[in-house]
């Protein structure tokens, strides 16, 4: 058995280029994999522009997506989260 089996979805996002101030601070909220260390999110740490979504291989989640880190040291690696907040990118992260 495989996690594609209870999945309707599998993938994997990215994160905009943090030099480009015209990425961040929009009205998107984003996700990183560290924010698993939350059983639930209900708010984002940062947040990302529109523009930031069309320009880096980031995706939407939506509420109530089961995240799993798929990046990160330590702890962050495998551990999961459920959202609470859409919509929201992800970086390192699958749901």
């Amino acid at each position: 058995t495989t996690i594609g089996n209870y999945a309707e979805r599998i993938y994997s996002g990215g994160t905009p280029t943090t030099s480009n101030a015209a990425y961040w601070d929009g009205t998107f909220g984003w996700f990183s994999s560290g924010e698993t260390r939350n059983r639930f999110v209900i708010s984002t740490e940062k947040s990302i522009t529109q523009t930031g979504i069309d320009n880096s291989s980031t995706k939407l989640a939506s509420k109530h997506d089961i995240v799993m880190a798929s990046a990160g040291q330590g702890f962050t690696r495998g551990q999961t989260c459920l959202l609470y907040t859409s919509p929201s990118p992800r970086d390192g992260a699958t749901s």
